[in-house]
């Protein structure tokens, strides 16, 4: 037996609430306080989970996001990377590496860490964008490590950390796993829960606190909704640490001005968001949109996220009330962090809702936002099982079981999500690799002001694709295919297609100049389950007039095959008159066959006369 302190009753091994009753009766004072803690929290030793379960609470989420992002995953540039060539890649390879080449903007934000990620990964692999993924599900991981280590170090259920770990490598957030551009998310999420490690600890030194100064600078200048982790982390800041408080604060508070302001320095301007007046008038829309976003990461649904985002609000709400009113001096330590957690993720819901909600409530739904609202949900998690309220429990039997459930329905919501990412996942595949098909033509592709719906899968101005892919060809990162390197099959053995529309017929069908004319049809490569990409012309070689995506629905063509991989098979585009030359010419379509470079004619020859105005 032994004493915590001089003149206390002793304590046996295993008797610390007796003990502590013993020890408040000797001094006079309450011992509900203590008794109103989570006795694991007092004595830090959790429960311990045979190896095998944590090998597979831990291992499967991050096994089967593994494969989602390798199953899914393209490795071309897309939207917002297209970016990175003129205003990062091409000054860096023109001369020596300043640090002013890394303070980029992208709208609002200021990617300076993010930038030089992304240029050390693009001169190591030839800009291969899959590295970046790979960054991203890096940070993950070790997110979800420091979260079960700051659990760990606080006495909390293993439960905890293996649900908040399906959260973290939850694929509703299947956008960002699979654009590398995304990676700041998780890098932002990263230096949070590292700064949290770092104040947590009830005698964090001046190096803790420097810690976490460095890291909110590092989110500071990696995103917009970065600012709001030093924010985020004031209460901790706040309530312990070395040296006086207004010392901390003052600290604290300087070093996020100074990132503020440099923030602000050259700011875009222009209206980025709504105007605050226009909210005022009706503001339920724009609370509508704050629900949704909070609701997200546990529905897709319009109507159930706004329902989910309001429950989770209010069950983290609770949560702040007991823990911060209610709850003993230690409770109220150790939920501090996972209050901090919770709260960075509202105050990215009201950033988002402030800069966002005038582009539609849909847009809410966005899955790239889920990596930061998904965190209101894993503080709810971990304060679950802080906050049990026991003594009112252990008198209530019934309701003991009311964190677990919590947590189970979260863990269940996340998880039915996830598998709904699913189908978005292949979508996104097929956009990506039709894209990367045209990506390699763009050189044999004619130059006219057809709006190319090929190339429309990468950015939304095919003509900036154009100008851009030369110059990642110039740096040596991408293969273009060349004309002399395309060779054409006027007549392959093997059928891959159909022109349906216009009709092939010995006459030619009549058309006027200006005008439009729908070419349709389907096309497949046989053998293979890969997305096909349909190229028009009206000779047996080049030029080749537009490339088209193969990806409309095409149950007819999977019936006849019996083969469901063609399920999406057409091609259909209207095609202005004056692209196609005066007279009686013939419109072919062709196949592009990746591996060789190849083209193989489709069947069908239709003839088109064109009278000009």
């Amino acid at each position: 037996m032994t004493s915590i302190l001089k003149g206390d009753p002793p304590l046996l091994k295993g008797d610390l609430p007796n003990y502590l009753r013993a020890v408040c009766r000797a001094r006079g004072i309450s011992a509900r306080p203590f008794l109103m803690t989570n006795l694991k929290t007092i004595d830090p030793q959790p429960e311990a989970l045979p190896l095998w379960l944590l090998c597979l609470g831990y291992g499967l989420p991050l096994v089967f996001l593994g494969w989602f992002v390798v199953r899914f995953s393209v490795n071309v540039p897309y939207e917002d990377q297209w970016e990175l060539i003129n205003n990062l890649f091409i000054p860096l390879a023109q001369h020596p590496w300043q640090w002013q080449d890394f303070v980029l903007r992208q709208n609002e934000h200021l990617l300076v860490f993010p930038s030089m990620i992304f240029a050390g990964l693009a001169f190591l692999s030839h800009w291969n964008v899959q590295w970046e993924m790979s960054v991203s599900l890096g940070l993950a991981v070790a997110t979800a490590w420091l979260l079960a280590r700051l659990s760990y170090s606080q006495g909390l259920a293993p439960w905890a950390s293996l649900i908040a770990g399906v959260l973290v490598f939850g694929l509703g957030q299947w956008e960002n796993w699979l654009w590398g551009f995304q990676l700041a998310w998780f890098l932002i999420n990263f230096c949070l829960v590292a700064a949290l490690v770092c104040l947590a600890r009830p005698d964090y030194g001046w190096g803790g606190l420097g810690g976490a100064v460095i890291l909110g600078v590092v989110a500071s200048f990696s995103s917009a909704q970065g600012l709001l982790v030093a924010l985020a982390l004031v209460p901790l800041v706040f309530t312990h640490g070395p040296g006086k408080t207004w010392v901390r604060l003052g600290l604290w508070g300087a070093s996020w001005a100074v990132c503020l302001g440099l923030f602000m320095w050259h700011y875009p301007s222009g209206n980025l968001g709504v105007p605050p007046i226009s909210w005022w008038p009706n503001p339920w829309p724009v609370g509508h949109y704050f629900f949704i976003l909070l609701g997200t990461p546990l529905s897709a649904d319009l109507g159930t996220a706004a329902y989910v985002g309001g429950v989770g609000l209010c069950l983290f709400l609770l949560g702040a009330g007991y823990t911060l009113g209610f709850a003993s001096l230690r409770v109220r330590r150790l939920g501090l962090p996972w209050l901090c957690l919770g709260l960075f993720a509202l105050l990215f819901a009201v950033l988002t809702t402030l800069g966002r909600a005038g582009l539609g409530i849909e847009q809410a739904t966005s899955s790239r936002y889920t990596t930061t609202s998904g965190l209101l949900f894993v503080s709810l998690v971990y304060l679950a099982y802080l906050c049990p309220l026991e003594e009112f429990l252990a008198h209530r039997r019934p309701w003991r079981y009311t964190p677990g459930v919590v947590a189970g329905l979260i863990l269940f919501a996340g998880i039915d999500q996830s598998f709904h990412a699913l189908g978005a996942g292949q979508q996104q595949w097929l956009n990506r690799q039709v894209g990367r098909a045209c990506l390699q033509l763009v050189q044999v592709l004619a130059h006219n002001s057809l709006s190319d719906p090929c190339l429309d899968n990468l950015y939304p101005d095919a003509q900036t694709v154009r100008q851009r892919a030369l110059l990642l060809a110039h740096l040596g990162w991408r293969h273009l295919v060349a004309p002399q390197e395309l060779s054409f099959d006027p007549d392959p053995g093997i059928d891959y297609g159909h022109i349906d529309t216009p009709v092939t017929s010995p006459v030619p069908l009549p058309l006027t100049s200006p005008g439009q004319v729908t070419v349709a049809g389907w096309a497949v490569l046989p053998g293979r389950s890969q997305p096909t990409v349909a190229l028009l012309s009206t000779k047996a070689a080049l030029p080749l007039l537009v490339a088209v995506p193969a990806d409309l629905p095409s149950p007819d063509v999977a019936r006849t095959s019996g083969l469901r991989r063609y399920s999406f098979a057409r091609w259909s585009i209207s095609l202005p008159t004056q692209a196609l030359p005066s007279g009686v010419s013939t419109l072919q379509a062709w196949v592009y066959d990746q591996p060789n470079p190849h083209l193989a004619r489709l069947q069908g020859k239709p003839l088109v006369d064109i009278t000009p105005p």
